[in-house]
């Protein structure tokens, strides 16, 4: 087990070097979660963002992904929790996105005299400091996105229920996407719609 009070930030996995900055986890990170893309496609890609110079062979190299994105935890997961991770995380609501909230993580970095866009950060220490930011509107964001408002009644659940949609990550589409919509909602609702959009 990593222990980076002990043994630092590492450089290498299983003596293959690494590319350490956190724009690299970033990147894997939206890469995994991008649908547009086959499973080998990633891989490589995911490959060569993530090793410097020579790749190890296959296991090595997946295992060597899924531990830079855990921050080096991924050596504490027992193989019989991996479907009731992947099913509770799939069941969850996403409570944060690189791209959706990139605004407001630089902010709140920022706050604390952090410039991420002159920045070099280990991976692990971003994803460390991200996690302890503090009261600061990403936060406030989060806590909402991830609030179970099940047990919550009457107003109260309304009001947080509200909150939730106001600020639950939104699907960032394509333009295609976005004029494909616009054509299906004028096909349902009309012209008339369409000119109250603005788009008429």
């Amino acid at each position: 087990m990593l222990n980076v009070l002990l043994d630092g930030f590492p450089e290498d996995y299983m003596g293959y070097p690494i590319n350490t900055d956190f724009r690299v986890g970033i990147l894997l990170t939206l890469l995994v979660e991008d649908n547009k893309y086959d499973d080998s496609l990633k891989m490589l890609k995911a490959c060569d963002l993530l090793y410097k110079e020579k790749v190890p062979d296959l296991m090595t190299a997946l295992d060597g992904i899924t531990w830079f994105l855990s921050c080096g935890k991924s050596e504490d997961y027992f193989e019989d929790d991996i479907e009731k991770r992947s099913k509770e995380s799939s069941s969850n609501t996403k409570c944060i996105d690189f791209n959706f909230d990139s605004m407001d993580i630089w902010g709140a970095f920022w706050g604390r005299g952090i410039d991420l866009s002159n920045t070099k950060m280990h991976w692990f220490k971003f994803m460390s400091a991200l996690s302890n930011l503090g009261d600061c509107p990403l936060t406030q964001k989060i806590s909402y996105r991830s609030m179970d408002t099940s047990k919550l009644k009457g107003e109260s659940k309304k009001y947080y229920e509200e909150l939730k949609e106001k600020y639950k990550v939104k699907n960032i589409i394509s333009k295609e996407e976005y004029e494909q919509s616009l054509k299906e909602k004028e096909s349902m609702f009309g012209s008339y719609y369409m000119k109250l959009l603005g788009k008429g």
